[in-house]
């Protein structure tokens, strides 16, 4: 544990390299290094993490591993579920399927116990993306369509990314015409979400 605090402390002190996400990242590292051991810290750890999927998993993993630390201690369950989430995503880019699987379990199941719709249906779609990484796509179209099912509950845009997902595995099982129709649903949402790595994953997919 002193070990991983050490490398979190250098990580919060390196400077960013990767064009376009400089500024915010490194602002989220400077207010983290102010703010006291408490929910708030939490979430900032979260945050950070979630903003090193795409660029560093091995960064992202490890904020999120130091947020879900922290979460135990303070019993803050919606800390706990989200760094989960993120500690399965991180996995999952780094071809860690077994692990992620466990990890967004885990967080689907606070997500249960604390009656958070919003994420359930983030839980229950990264399950559905490490099924599509495994090239399991009838298991991939069932966890989508239930997080498709919630998000829209729930209103959430986060859904793009399910439809997305349901349109690629029905292009990889050859129902192009199914496929086509959730690609153009998931480009019609990316207006609410405007996230430069999914708006590229969905273009090309469409494409």
């Amino acid at each position: 544990m002193k070990m991983t605090c050490i490398i979190l402390l250098l990580l919060l002190l390196a400077p960013r390299i990767v064009p376009g996400q400089t500024t915010r990242i490194d602002s989220l590292k400077r207010l983290l290094l102010l703010t006291h051991q408490d929910t708030s810290r939490i979430l900032l750890l979260v945050e950070i993490a979630s903003d090193y999927r795409f660029s560093n998993p091995d960064s992202s993993l490890l904020f999120a591993q130091h947020a879900t630390a922290s979460s135990q201690k303070l019993n803050f369950n919606k800390g706990k579920m989200q760094a989960f989430n993120i500690i399965g995503e991180a996995r999952r880019f780094r071809g860690e399927f077994p692990q992620a699987l466990e990890a967004q379990f885990n967080s689907l199941q606070i997500s249960k116990n604390i009656s958070n719709k919003e994420g359930e249906a983030g839980s229950i779609g990264s399950i559905g993306m490490v099924y599509l990484d495994l090239n399991d796509y009838r298991q991939a179209l069932y966890y989508f369509y239930q997080a498709k099912k919630i998000n829209e509950s729930v209103n959430d845009v986060n859904g793009v990314l399910w439809l997305s997902g349901i349109g690629y595995a029905y292009e990889k099982l050859n129902m192009l015409d199914s496929s086509l129709y959730f690609q153009q649903k998931a480009h019609d949402l990316l207006k609410f979400f405007p996230t430069k790595q999914v708006a590229s994953l969905v273009w090309t997919r469409l494409g």
